[in-house]
């Protein structure tokens, strides 16, 4: 995937390749940070509408099943079992309504019975009709999360403009008027309205765990969602998918013995510590190891493979040099060996370091690309440079505070 941003908040212009891994560097405010949200917002909202209706359509069919299944236990309590299915079926509901037309009823029961297997056949057949009937749910996507970004768009009410490349097709978004509102948000599209990249995970800090995890934690999640990003990666956490297709057992192992233990989530305890045998409140845990415990508990539910864009801010955060560095190294093998696309944005030497060197050293350097945000002179806007063949930009950028210290040293 391909993605190029025009007049994004502070980035006047970016042209950005995510695959493998895609590391952003930069001073603050420079817009590093906008990459990873404008990427969520994007994947998000070719997606989720589309899983949205499908969980509301399986959610009403099962409810219709249930009210007709309840009518039919009233009135036919000896031989209900039969018509008792785990599964909808064209067959099942013909069958239905065949009992029903044939048994001498009272009308008033066979009107509800009826009026019931009505709107089960309405949800069980109901798809998409039209390109444009799944576009206007993209479109209400993009226009509620992209202008719901802090500083996403500046005073100077630039034309934004967002264009996509994608495997499976082009897209282009942006706002023609200069007027930022929720009516200035066009989308242009192919008739392919998908992403290669179905899922996409936005970590912001380790902190989910104890802010977010806990309540849903035993709780059905599959009754609506939210867009808050903290929210909606808690769910993922709290949950497993039915694939398993994937052996994670090798990295999840590396990553217990880094952590002593594994992060555990129990339907009475909730999330646990479990440290050589013992378990620690969750609250009582070193918030770097909670930055390892996300990764864990997202394999442990089957959330990363291929398709799916996992989104790290500030990875370093919380983490001492040494895990810094093996947090690069857990990175880089997870995204090599099971084709993980993965984007960071980072201030830390050790972790940008670590990250050159190991995906040389499992030779993954082809995958993976180093993007420096560099503030024009005026200070009010960035462009985002390709540096991967010489992150000599992104280390100069940092080494400014050493230099600075030592300044401050000399003077003495």
């Amino acid at each position: 995937m391909k993605i190029k941003l025009q007049n994004i908040g502070i980035i006047e212009e970016a042209d950005i390749n995510i695959e493998g891994i895609t590391l952003i560097a930069g001073q603050n405010d420079s817009g590093k940070s906008t990459i990873g949200k404008i990427l969520y917002c994007v994947i998000k909202g070719f997606n989720q509408s589309e899983n949205l209706f499908q969980e509301n359509k399986n959610r009403m069919v099962a409810y219709f099943y249930q009210d007709v299944l309840k009518e039919l236990k009233k009135n036919w309590k000896d031989n209900i079992t039969e018509y008792q299915i785990k599964q909808i079926s064209d067959d099942w509901i013909n069958k239905i309504e065949e009992l029903i037309s044939s048994d001498p009823i009272p009308d008033d029961i066979k009107k509800t019975i009826l009026n019931k297997i009505s709107y089960l056949k309405k949800y069980f057949k109901k798809e998409y009709n039209t390109v444009e009937q799944k576009q206007d749910e993209i479109e209400s996507w993009i226009r509620s999360e992209i202008i719901k970004l802090p500083n996403i768009f500046n005073d100077q009410n630039y034309d934004f403009k967002i264009e996509l490349e994608d495997l499976l097709g082009n897209a282009t978004i942006e706002n023609p008027f200069k007027a930022i509102s929720t009516e200035a948000i066009y989308i242009k599209l192919d008739n392919n309205l998908e992403t290669y990249y179905k899922e996409a995970y936005y970590i912001e800090s380790p902190l989910v765990i104890d802010e977010s995890l806990q309540r849903f934690v035993g709780k059905d999640t599959s009754q609506g969602y939210t867009r808050s990003r903290q929210e909606e990666l808690a769910k993922s956490l709290s949950n497993p998918t039915a694939s398993d297709t994937l052996d994670y057992s090798k990295v999840y192992g590396e990553i217990s013995e880094i952590i002593n233990g594994e992060i555990t989530i129990d339907l009475l305890e909730g999330v646990r510590y479990k440290k050589n045998g013992q378990e620690v409140n969750i609250k009582n845990t070193a918030v770097g190891i909670k930055s390892f415990g996300i990764i864990q508990l997202l394999l442990k539910n089957n959330r990363l493979n291929n398709r799916t864009l996992l989104i790290i801010d500030e990875p370093e955060v919380h983490l001492h040099p040494t895990w810094q560095i093996k947090y690069a190294e857990i990175l880089v093998k997870l995204s090599k060996d099971f084709d993980i696309p993965m984007v960071f944005n980072s201030h830390s030497p050790y972790f940008i370091e670590a990250l050159e060197a190991y995906s040389k050293k499992y030779q993954y350097e082809k995958s993976t690309n180093f993007y420096f945000s560099k503030k024009n002179e005026d200070g009010l806007s960035s462009k985002i440079i390709d540096v991967t063949k010489d992150i000599t930009p992104i280390l100069s950028s940092i080494s400014e505070a050493f230099y600075k210290i030592q300044d401050i040293k000399d003077e003495n």
